[in-house]
């Protein structure tokens, strides 16, 4: 099996500020906040694993453009969270739940809960302020 890290996204927390005339927001170019995808590659160069470090605001769009994850071979199979701050975790539930649709579309059955590796604290918070994430979508494994 072949290793790929692909960067996600690497922009700061806010990305473009409504009114701010820097360069930076005025940028028309899709942002994406920090994340990055471990995927792994079988002998015919398709994604055998995906395994995704953050979900901020940004990064389902970063998601749905990469060939790694076109057609039959969009997977998720596991979630790891630096910490809880928005800027790693405001996509989570869009793109577990549109993981989980199209999955049950294909099959006829939901995929099972995406694993989820992250610290205490955080945990706690998802448990919080992502409850339905938490209950439905993800296995944790903290």
């Amino acid at each position: 099996m072949k290793f790929l890290l692909r960067v996600n996204g690497m922009d700061a927390p806010l990305m473009r500020q409504l009114g701010c005339t820097c360069g930076r927001c005025q940028d028309k170019r899709r942002q994406a906040n920090v994340s990055v995808s471990l995927y792994g590659l079988d002998e015919k160069g398709e994604t055998a694993v995906h395994i995704l470090f953050d979900i901020g605001g940004g990064v389902a769009d970063s998601l749905y453009e990469t060939p790694y994850l076109a057609g039959p071979q969009a997977r998720l199979d596991w979630l790891c969270l630096t910490h809880w701050h928005p800027d790693h975790t405001l996509e989570m539930n869009r793109l577990l739940s549109a993981h989980r649709s199209v999955k049950r579309r294909e099959t006829g059955h939901p995929s099972g809960r995406i694993p989820l590796w992250c610290r205490r604290a955080t945990a706690l918070w998802l448990q919080k302020e992502h409850s339905f994430d938490w209950q439905h979508l993800l296995q944790p494994h903290v």
